[in-house]
């Protein structure tokens, strides 16, 4: 563990020793000490470095040249410079006194009588000094915590223990940034957990803290929900599991109580891992139950009873099928995470479910039953799919729900339909809150019909005719068609249109005229309406090469 600059000068060798600037940056820490004669081979400095020179060379120089020392050393983000006068400069230069300050490096003048030697062996006997208490530190640390967590309850042990150690209030948050377990503080409110998260993924925390190994400090943030703060991820095999969060609560963070937060996250990464082994075996069967139901061959009551020891779900209640899907997810482990927030969501919506991930799909089995009106149950659905966008940066979700069924040997008849709703989705045929199979309308007939040159001859025989007029007399039937079906009122269609009624009757008549179909009889609306809807299906499964 490193020294500050201020713990360094109270050794005996620094006694005569006097800082003449940067005193805002004595709280710096030395790494190590570095020295050089002649300041001209910068690249051999590095961050947090005691530099210790001599100056030699620098009298014949201009005040600029002096300048332009000043703003090298502070690049290299050095812990401080101190300088021997008498020998090559009688004293340091104003104008690196005024860029020191600026920079917060500190200076630190040092007689001619100090060996450098004395200097080095000083600092670096402080510095092994300190590595060796730290380690003995750590070690400690380590048997108190390990001891915690196997036999006080896990990770409650953990947050416990670091209370004591630190006396700082402890969160120990999941990967959605939901408490797991605290100490030295009352339960953390939800929806100030949820507003603090959200302040953190809007200014880029998050992704910072995601990619750091160490406790990483954030104060000031009080107005943005944020509370001052070290966070620390909670992270095995490259991949984090939760964080770590010790509230600052008016202390300031010591030393060894960034060694204990450090030794807490690394033991809370076993406790987390060994709850996400239990998950996924969970998901494991869930997996083989879902394939059993929605495989071709039918399950038997005897399997079924295996399967309900196994993953208990209400017998005689009505349940849908649920699948989620999305063309943003960038591998296995994200769908795996999306699983696991469902499942969360489920649980604190009360609501009973099964959910497991594949390949490239999540499937609910939602007991829609339990829900005593539609509305409800559609409500829950869209704040799910709100939920899932909410934790996933820039991911489009697909939600589809089958209809709703008794019978468990019925899931397979939901799940297609669910599906058949997340393809529509994906073909762009229907807007992305329409997520119910009876959503569908019509679109479920044509989606059962796989004669394709049926559908293209109907739309030849509607819709393709005006379109080919579009094109070769630069008019615009087809919508001007599309908008007058939706209002079935010739001024209201022509205010949409921007155009004239009488336009409008125009093309009307002309639509007649191509088609022989009149679109102000409702028996030819009906035929119009369905060619629109066919003409759209098939280029969209064109342009998406779904089959």
């Amino acid at each position: 563990m490193a020294i500050t600059i201020s713990e360094a000068l109270k050794l005996d060798v620094f006694k005569d020793a006097v800082v003449v600037a940067g005193h805002e940056g004595l709280d710096n820490e030395i790494k190590w000490i570095n020295i050089l004669e002649i300041l001209d081979e910068f690249e051999l400095l590095h961050e947090g470095e005691l530099l210790i020179t001599t100056a030699f060379g620098l009298n014949g120089y201009d005040a600029s040249y002096h300048e332009k020392i000043i703003h090298q050393l502070a690049k290299r983000k050095l812990a401080a410079v101190a300088i021997q006068t008498g020998y090559y400069l009688d004293e340091i230069p104003s104008s690196w006194i005024r860029l020191a300050d600026d920079y917060k490096l500190p200076l630190i003048q040092i007689p001619q009588k100090i060996s450098f030697s004395e200097i080095n062996r000083a600092i670096t006997d402080m510095l092994t000094h300190h590595d060796d208490i730290d380690l003995e530190y750590a070690q400690r640390i380590n048997t108190i915590l390990t001891d915690a967590l196997l036999t006080q309850e896990g990770l409650h042990g953990i947050t416990a223990a670091l209370n004591r150690l630190t006396e700082h209030p402890i969160r120990i948050l999941n990967y959605f940034y939901h408490a797991v377990s605290w100490a030295g503080m009352k339960e953390p409110c939800e929806e100030s957990l949820e507003a603090e998260f959200n302040s953190m993924k809007e200014k880029g925390l998050i992704g910072v803290v995601n990619s750091l190994l160490r406790p990483y400090e954030i104060t000031g943030m009080e107005k943005d929900n944020i509370p001052d703060q070290v966070l620390i991820p909670i992270r095995t095999s490259g991949e984090v599991y939760g964080y770590l969060s010790a509230l600052k609560d008016g202390r300031e963070f010591s030393k060894k109580s960034l060694i204990a937060l450090t030794q807490g996250a690394s033991l809370c990464s076993l406790d987390l891992m060994k709850e996400d082994k239990v998950l996924k075996t969970r998901h494991n069967y869930n997996q083989e139950f879902f394939k059993e139901l929605i495989s071709d061959n039918q399950i038997s009551e005897k399997r079924l009873e295996y399967w309900h020891s196994k993953i208990p779900f209400p017998r005689g209640t009505s349940f849908s099928a649920c699948v989620v899907e999305s063309h943003d997810v960038p591998n296995r482990k994200i769908l795996k995470k999306i699983a696991n927030l469902i499942e969360l969501f489920l649980s604190q919506k009360y609501v009973t479910g099964i959910a497991a991930y594949f390949e490239d799909e999540i499937i609910i089995m939602i007991f829609s039953g339990l829900f005593k009106k539609p509305e409800s149950f559609r409500m829950f659905i869209k704040e799910m799919k709100e939920n899932i966008e909410k934790y996933f940066d820039n991911m489009n979700v697909y939600i589809g729900v089958g209809s709703e069924y008794d019978n468990i040997l019925d899931f397979k008849k939901s799940y297609d339909e669910a599906k058949k709703v997340v393809t529509c989705h994906m073909l762009s045929l229907k807007d992305n809150d329409q997520v119910f199979y009876k959503d569908l309308g019509l679109l479920r007939l044509l989606l059962e019909m796989h004669n394709l040159d049926a559908l293209h001859s109907f739309s030849k025989d509607t819709i393709e005719t005006l379109e080919e007029h579009d094109k070769n007399h630069s008019m615009n039937l087809v919508n001007s068609l599309r908008v007058f079906l939706k209002n079935l009122n010739i001024n209201k269609a022509s205010e949409e249109l921007f155009i004239h009624r009488h336009t409008l009757k125009y093309r009307l008549n002309k639509i007649r005229e191509l088609t022989d179909l009149d679109p102000n009889l409702p028996e030819h609306q009906f035929i119009l309406n369905m060619g629109i809807l066919v003409s759209d299906y098939l280029k969209a499964k064109k342009i998406n090469s779904i089959k």
